[in-house]
C-alpha cells in the first residue's frame, strides 16, 4: 500500500464495506507538517471543561443471557468462485509467508496482551442516531457478545469535534459516551478511544464541520480543548491521538481546508502530540502512531515522545510490504521502550498489484463473502502470533460483524450492494441475538482462550 495512493478512493471503498455495521444500531453507519505545535495553558483548557450529568433513561446492563458457544458456529459455503481464485491465493500465500517469517512462538510471551475488538455500535460517525433511545441497548448487546467471546477490551471511535461546546448536541454526545464508558468499565474491559476526525463532508456521515477558517494552530487548539473534555468526562483507559496521516489529511481536505503539515513526519508529530499539549491527561494513557502502509522511519519522530505510553499501529492488510513495515515498527518501538497498540486491524481483500485505490467502489462489498472466512481466520492467527512475538499490549480486529455473520457468494451474486447489505445485516442481527458465531468468531474466541 503505497503512501502516495489515492486515499479519497481508498476511504470511500472502506466505508462502503463498513456500512454493513448498521445491524447493531438499526441504521447504516460506520466508523471507521513542519510547524511548531501551539501550547495553551492548563488554565485555558480547564475553562472549557464540560461536565454533563449522566442520563438515567437509558439502562446499562451487564447481563449475558446468550451463550456464544463454538460448537454452534454458523456454517457457510467456502467454495472460492473462479473469478476470485487469484486474489484468494495471493492473500493466502501472503499470510502463510508472514507466519513463516514470524517463526515458532512456542513459549508464552513475557508481556500481557489485551484482546479487543471495535465497538462499532458506538462509532461517532453514526451521528445523531447515537442519541436515539435504542442506541445504548445496541451497545450493551454488542458488549455482551464480545465479552462472551473472551474479549477484554474495546476500541471506541470518539472523533473530533464531537465534544466541542459549539458542536450541535455536544452535551448529549458526552452524556451518551459516559454511558458507554460505564458499560465498558462495569464489565472490567479496557476502553481505548480513537481520537480522530469525523467523516464530515462525505455521504457516509450526517455530521458536518467547517475547517475552512481554521489554521493548523487553531485546529490544534480546538483539538486540545476537546481532548480535555473527552478525558475529563469519559475517563478512557487509553486515547489514540491518530494513526493514519493521509486519511486524516484527506478528510480535512474534503471538509474545507488543506493541511500539508499532516503529510510530513514532523507535522504529524505536531498534530498528534500537540493535541494533548497543555491537557491534564490524568490516569489516561496516550498513544499515537501510523498505519502499516506508512514508512517505519516516520515512527521515530513519535517514539521518543515521553507523553506516549504506546506506539499505535493500524494494520490493513498484511501484504508483503506491510509485513516488513510492521516488523520494523515493532523493532523501533522496542528500541524506544514503547509497547505497540494495534487498535485497528483487518485483512482487506486487496491485491499487491491492484489496491483499493484502483478498485471500483462497487467491488468493495467483497469482505463479507463467506469464502473469505479461512483468510480472515488466518489473519487473526497471524495477528495474535505477531502480538505474542513482539511487545504488543493491545489488538483490536475491526470487522466484528464477521464474528457473527457472512453472506454466501452464490446467494448474493445477483443482488445490489444495498440488498446484500440488508441480507448481511439480517444475518448478523440473528447471530448476535441467538449466540450463533461464525467460524471466524469461534476462531478468535479460541485464540483468546488459548492465550489467556
Amino acid at each position: 500500500m503505497a503512501s502516495a495512493r489515492n486515499y479519497a478512493t481508498y476511504i470511500a471503498a472502506i466505508i462502503a464495506i463498513l456500512l454493513v455495521v448498521g445491524v447493531f444500531l438499526g441504521v447504516n453507519h460506520w466508523r471507521n507538517g513542519g510547524s511548531t505545535s501551539t501550547t495553551i495553558s492548563q488554565t485555558t483548557i480547564a475553562s472549557t471543561h464540560v461536565t454533563t450529568p449522566m442520563p438515567t433513561s437509558i439502562p446499562t446492563t451487564t447481563a449475558q443471557p446468550v451463550n456464544y458457544s463454538c460448537p454452534n458456529a454458523t456454517r457457510y459455503d467456502l467454495t472460492v468462485p473462479s473469478s476470485w481464485v487469484s486474489l484468494y491465493s495471493e492473500l493466502n500465500q501472503s499470510l502463510d509467508n508472514f507466519s513463516q517469517t514470524l517463526g515458532n512462538v512456542s513459549s508464552k510471551p513475557n508481556h500481557t496482551t489485551i484482546y479487543g475488538a471495535e465497538l462499532l455500535a458506538a462509532d461517532a460517525n453514526s451521528g445523531t442516531s447515537l442519541l436515539n433511545p435504542q442506541a445504548m441497548a445496541s451497545v450493551n448487546r454488542q458488549l455482551n457478545a464480545l465479552q462472551a467471546m473472551g474479549v477484554n477490551g474495546v476500541t471506541v471511535d470518539i472523533s473530533f469535534p464531537l465534544f466541542l461546546p459549539n458542536f450541535p448536541n455536544s452535551s448529549r454526545y458526552i452524556a451518551f459516551y459516559k454511558q458507554v464508558a460505564q458499560a465498558i468499565h462495569s464489565r472490567n474491559m479496557t476502553m481505548v478511544v480513537e481520537y480522530h476526525v469525523i467523516f464530515t463532508g462525505t455521504s457516509f456521515s450526517s455530521l458536518t464541520y467547517n475547517y475552512s477558517n481554521l489554521t493548523f494552530q487553531q485546529l490544534l487548539r480546538e483539538r486540545q480543548q476537546m481532548a480535555q473534555i473527552l478525558i475529563s468526562n469519559i475517563s478512557p483507559d487509553i486515547v489514540d491521538l491518530g494513526s493514519e496521516p493521509e486519511t486524516t489529511y484527506t478528510l480535512l481536505q474534503g471538509s474545507g481546508r488543506t493541511y500539508p503539515e499532516l503529510l510530513t513526519p514532523e507535522g504529524w508529530y505536531n498534530y498528534t502530540i500537540g493535541s494533548v499539549s497543555g491537557v491534564n491527561t490524568g490516569s489516561t494513557r496516550i498513544a499515537a502512531g501510523l498505519g502499516s502502509w506508512d514508512s517505519p522511519t516516520d515512527i521515530k519522530y513519535i517514539a521518543n515522545e515521553s507523553k506516549l505510553s504506546y506506539i499505535s499501529l493500524h494494520i490493513y492488510p498484511l501484504l508483503s510490504v506491510n509485513q516488513q513495515n510492521v516488523i520494523e515498527d515493532a523493532a523501533i518501538a522496542q528500541e524506544h521502550g514503547k509497547p505497540l497498540l494495534i487498535d485497528e486491524a483487518w485483512e482487506w481483500k486487496e491485491s499487491q498489484t491492484k489496491p483499493y485505490a484502483n478498485v471500483d467502489v462497487n467491488e468493495s462489498m467483497r469482505g463479507p463473502w463467506s469464502f473469505w472466512m479461512p483468510i480472515d481466520k488466518k489473519f487473526l492467527s497471524d495477528l495474535i502470533k505477531y502480538a505474542d512475538k513482539y511487545n504488543v499490549a493491545y489488538i483490536s480486529p475491526f470487522h466484528i460483524q464477521s464474528f457473527f455473520a457472512y453472506v454466501n457468494y452464490s446467494s448474493v451474486a445477483s443482488l445490489s450492494s444495498s440488498q446484500e447489505n440488508a441480507l448481511l445485516n439480517q444475518q448478523a442481527s440473528q447471530g448476535i441475538q441467538n449466540g450463533a458465531l461464525s467460524q471466524t468468531g469461534c476462531h478468535y474466541k479460541n485464540l483468546i482462550s488459548k492465550n489467556q
